[in-house]
This record gives structure tokens, sequence and C-alpha cells, in this order.
């Protein structure tokens, strides 16, 4: 939440470069004197394919992009834009058929090979977008799609642009053209940035000075730190260079050191799939390439906010983490509370130096309020799971505060709503959700 402002900023941006081309087909008279399916058949393969043409942007991590929008919106918004113009790519054949009054466009094999070309690709893109929608009931491991996805993009820009190219826009006006071929290298260039320069910059590998195991299913990566400038709080994308058999895959990961470590960076890491099951095999001396830094789920971002309330479960305390450490090394009057949800005792990463940090009067953080759903015997703090009378018992109040949250997304979304029962302004509520 935060952020919204910002994203509807980008919408409203891709929305005017997107429809861009098909308002200068009617500025020009390209879309008088023809039928009302023409008109609409002609509008979903300019918009369409514009749309494709920007979706490169939204995902090479511009920082242009990334930091006044989040990442992890810009790769919703990503998902959402990439579905809509598979839409309209299929929709402007059926519409110039029902224009043409014959659908032989579509069923005959025997076309020239621009239609063929087209039709090919709205085949790939039929292909690409069920793979994207149903990767998880499809079982296809997600590297495997994220390689898929890269390779497939250029093949369906390519052929969309070879059959509007050569079937109609070759013949239009040269405005119309003109940012045929400007969206075109916008979307090349983009590409390029991150499936080549960001992997070659990333390639200047440092060195893993430390591993540490923090609970039993969570590891600390400890990294000697070039310069790289981040905000506590952001991710990074990480690819451990290991050797010895282990995958080489790159994934994203929050930062938990405080940007005021000047020696090393540090990420935390929870065991819970094929590759970050290997993460505990990771040893001193190894190399990891890093790109980053990108989000925006940091109170530095938003200085108006002085009453914070951090909120974690499991291994969302890394992020939090990251900020209470920043928060702790460079107190200037702010006011931080914790709830921190785990199963276990075992489960809670961390744990001394945060009640440390708690326990101590100088530090902004005012208190650590563990809440665990499986105690165990012996355990006298909070029980069950975090709810709306937990919150208010610790903090009174729940209004006037900031909430900055990270979790399971099932946990933030009820944490939201207690929230915003509890009178929070939808404002005051900032969540990173990070789903590729």
């Amino acid at each position: 939440m935060g952020s919204t402002g910002s994203r509807r900023t980008l919408k409203a941006v891709y929305a005017a470069a997107a429809v861009l081309p098909a308002a200068l087909l009617a500025f020009t008279g390209e879309m008088s004197d023809i039928s009302p399916y023409h008109i609409a058949a002609r509008f979903f393969a300019v918009t369409g394919f514009a749309m494709l043409l920007l979706q490169p942007v939204l995902s090479a991590r511009f920082r242009w992009v990334e930091r006044p929008f989040g990442l992890d919106g810009n790769l919703r918004f990503h998902r959402v834009a990439g579905l809509t113009a598979g839409i309209f790519a299929v929709l402007h054949p059926v519409f110039l058929s029902l224009g043409n009054g014959s659908f032989g466009l579509l069923t005959r094999l025997d076309t020239p090979w621009q239609i063929t070309a087209g039709k090919l690709t709205m085949v790939f893109i039929l292909l690409y977008g069920g793979a994207a929608l149903f990767r998880a009931g499809l079982k296809i491991p997600f590297q495997l799609w994220l390689r898929m996805h890269n390779a497939g993009a250029p093949v369906i820009i390519a052929g969309a642009f070879l059959h509007s190219w050569f079937t109609a826009v070759q013949y239009m006006d040269p405005s119309l053209r003109a940012v045929w071929f400007g969206l075109g290298g916008l979307s090349l260039f983009s590409y390029l940035h991150l499936t080549v320069y960001q992997r070659l910059t990333a390639r200047n590998a440092i060195e893993i000075t430390a591993v540490n195991r923090i609970t039993a299913s969570s590891w600390e990566i400890v990294m000697w730190k070039k310069p790289f400038s981040y905000l506590p709080g952001q991710f990074l994308f990480l690819t451990l260079l290991r050797g010895r058999g282990l995958p080489v895959e790159e994934h994203p990961f929050t930062i938990s050191s405080s940007p005021l470590n000047k020696g090393s960076i540090s990420v935390t890491v929870k065991e819970s799939g094929d590759f970050t099951a290997s993460i505990g095999a990771t040893k001193p001396g190894d190399r990891a390439a890093v790109s980053g830094p990108c989000g925006r789920f940091s109170y530095v971002l938003h200085p108006q906010d002085r009453k914070l309330v951090f909120i974690a479960g499991g291994i969302g305390i890394t992020p939090i983490l990251s900020m209470l450490r920043h928060l702790t090394e460079r107190p200037a009057g702010e006011e931080a509370w914790l709830f921190y949800a785990n199963r276990t005792q075992g489960d809670i990463a961390y744990r001394e130096e945060l009640d440390v940090m708690a326990a101590d009067p100088a530090s902004p953080l005012k208190g650590t309020v563990h809440i665990l759903s499986n105690p165990g015997e012996g355990w006298t703090g909070e029980k069950g799971r975090l709810s709306g009378e937990v919150l208010e018992r610790h903090l009174g109040s729940l209004q006037g505060r900031s909430y900055y949250i990270c979790g399971p997304p099932p946990m933030m979304d009820a944490v939201a709503a207690i929230l915003l029962s509890g009178g929070v302004e939808p404002g005051r509520i900032r969540m990173e959700r990070f789903a590729l």
C-alpha cells in the first residue's frame, strides 16, 4: 500500500504510450472510411503490439522505473499487462474476420508469409500466456519457466513486428512508422539491458566471507562489500557461483545487513525449495554475483513516518532487521515496535539481537513482541496468531502509526485487514509482495 499513487502514475504513463499508435491512426485518418469491425481490429492490433513492446521496460530493472514504483509492483503490472496484450492480439484477427465476413484468414493455410507469421505468433502468444498462467498447475520448474519466458519474448515481438510492418505499418503515415521503430528500439534496449547488461555486470562477483546458521532451516550469507549503495529493507538478485555441482541460479533475496555496515553485506535465506535447500553447502571463499538493489520497502523513503510498527512472519524478518539495524545505528527520533510471528521458539531468527535492541533504553526499538503458534511448554509470551487485541495490548491505539509488514502473503493480508478495521489509514500500511 504506501506507493499506490506511484503505481497509478506508472499505469497512466504505460496506458498513454500503449494507446499512442491508435491515437495516431485516428489523427492521420487511418481509421476513417472503414467498418466498426475493422476499426476495432486495428485498435486491438496496434494497442496490443505497443503493450508487448513495452513489456521489457517493466521488467528490465531500470533504476528510473524501479525506484519510484517498486519492482514488485512493476512485475505484477507486467503480468496483467502482458495477459491483456495477448487478449488484444487474439481479438485482432477475430474482428478482422468479422469485418471481412469470413474467417478464411484464420483457417486457410495458403496465406501470404506475413499473414502466416502473424498466425504463428498468435499461437505462440497463447502457449506463452498459458504457461505463465498455469505454470504451478503444470508443475513447470520456475527456473525452466523463466528461461522459456526470456527466450520466448523476442520471438513474439519479432513475429508481431514483421507481421504488422509488412501487412500495414510500412504503408501508413510516417509519424506512426516513427513510433513503431521508437517503441521497437526501446523494447530491444530494455530486453538487452536485462538479459545481457545486467548479467555481465552481475558477473563481477564478490567473495563470500561467512555462512552462518541462524535457525534450523535458515542461513545468513555474508559477502565482502564492494561499493554497493542500498536502502535498509531493499533486496538484491543473487547468483551463487560455488562449483561442486551446486546450482547456478539467480534469485531475489532481501538484504538483512544495514547500509551503514561498510565492511560487508548479508542476506538471510530460508530453506524452502530445491535451490535454497543447497544454501547450507555454501562455503567461505565461494563467489557471488549481485545485481540490484531493488524495492521500495524502506522507512527512509517515508521520512514522515516517526512512529513505526514492524510486523514480521518467519523469514520476513530480514528487511525489517535491516531497517532496525539502521535505526539503531543512526537514531533520529523515531520510535519503533516489533511484532514477530513464528511457529516455535526455534524458528525465531536473530532472537538475541532483537531482544538486546529492545532492552537498550537508548534504542529506538521500544519493544519486541514474539507471537508463537506452537510455543511448547514454558512459553510465557503471546500465543496463537497476531490479532488486533495483541497489537492494542502493547500499542494502545493502532492509529497514528505507520506499519511495515513482511511475511507470507496470507499473513500480510490478515494483518492489513486487522489494521484497516482498527482505523489505520491505508497509506500508513506498507508491504512488499515479491512473486514472479
